[in-house]
Formats: C-alpha cells, sequence, structure tokens
C-alpha cells in the first residue's frame, strides 16, 4: 500500500498513475462482484432451507394436533369407562345389601340395631347415587361441546349411554333395597 501512495506522489509517473487507479477500480470491481455472488449464492440456497424447514413444522404442528385430539380423546373416554366401572360395582353393592337384608327378612328375629345400621347405610348409599348422577350431568354438558369425529362421538355415546343404564338399575336396586329394608321393619313391629 505504501508503494502505491509512493507512485502516486511522484510527478512524472502521470502512465504509472493511471495503470494504477484502473487497477484499483479493477480490484474494487472484482470485490464487488464477489460479494454479489456470495450474497446471492447464500439467498439461492437459504430459500430451500428455509421452505424446507417451514414445510417440516408445518407437518411437525399437523401431528402435535393429531396427537393432542388423540389425548383428548382418550382421557374423556377413560373418564367415562372409569365412572361406567365404579357405577356398575356400586350397583352390585347395592344388590349384595339388598339381599343380606331379604335373608335377614327370612330369619325370624328382628335386630333394631342391624336396621337402624341398614338404615343409615341405604343414606350413604343415597348420597353416593346423587353424586354419580352429578357426574353423569357434567358427562352431559361437556359431550355437547365435544369436538371429536362421528366415529368417535359414537363411541362416547356409547359409553354414556352405558354409565345412564348403570344409573338407572343403582336407582331400581335403591328402591329394592328401601323395600327389603320396609319389610325388614314390619317383622319388627310383629314383635
Amino acid at each position: 500500500f505504501i508503494f502505491f501512495v509512493s507512485l502516486l506522489n511522484s510527478k512524472n509517473n502521470t502512465i504509472m498513475k493511471r495503470m494504477l487507479f484502473l487497477i484499483l477500480l479493477a480490484v474494487i470491481g472484482v470485490i464487488k462482484v464477489s460479494a454479489q455472488d456470495v450474497d446471492m449464492s447464500q439467498e439461492n440456497s437459504a430459500d430451500p432451507r428455509i421452505e424446507e424447514l417451514s414445510q417440516g413444522f408445518a407437518e411437525l404442528s399437523q401431528k402435535l394436533e393429531q396427537l393432542q385430539e388423540d389425548y383428548d380423546y382418550l382421557s374423556f373416554t377413560h373418564l367415562i369407562q372409569v365412572l361406567v366401572f365404579e357405577t356398575k360395582i356400586f350397583d352390585v353393592e347395592i344388590r349384595i345389601s339388598s339381599n343380606e337384608i331379604k335373608n335377614w327378612c327370612y330369619d325370624s328375629s328382628f335386630d333394631i340395631d342391624l336396621y337402624l345400621a341398614y338404615e343409615d347405610h341405604y343414606d350413604m348409599l343415597q348420597e353416593r347415587y346423587n353424586l354419580f348422577v352429578g357426574n353423569k350431568d357434567e358427562l352431559s354438558e361437556l359431550i355437547q361441546n365435544l369436538t371429536f369425529s362421528g366415529a368417535r362421538l359414537d363411541a362416547i355415546n356409547l359409553l354414556y349411554n352405558m354409565l345412564d343404564h348403570n344409573l338407572t338399575s343403582i336407582e331400581n336396586n335403591l328402591q329394592y333395597y328401601l323395600n327389603c329394608l320396609n319389610i325388614y321393619k314390619k317383622m319388627g313391629k310383629r314383635y
């Protein structure tokens, strides 16, 4: 660089100054053209990558939405299945208790303490039944707002109908329990 400056400072080298000026212009031009080529190659190579990444992101987003819907469906059906299972067990418990009272009716003796225990047990069973009915009502509201596909909604409605059937059976068995309890109470009035 110092060499070029010393050439420029000499007064009798006009041709040399012009040549140096042309060389500098050529170097600057080459630098500018190669910088543009680098920019163009980076732009051209960046477009496919960006497009590929955005396409991959869109696919992953779609898969995530599908997984979220699958999770929501499985979670919701599991909730209903648990309630169906619990109500079925509860129904069996009521029938067992009703049969115990019925067996006591066949026994000729009356026990007031046993009667009072079964009466308290009936109240507890009725409260538990009311909780299940409340759960069913909440599920009914949730089902109305679901956005699942037709097949999934059909499966959910089938489970809901099973729950409804179990609750109807529980209601009938609670009435049977109460009838058995009243029969047992009438036995006590005979003594």
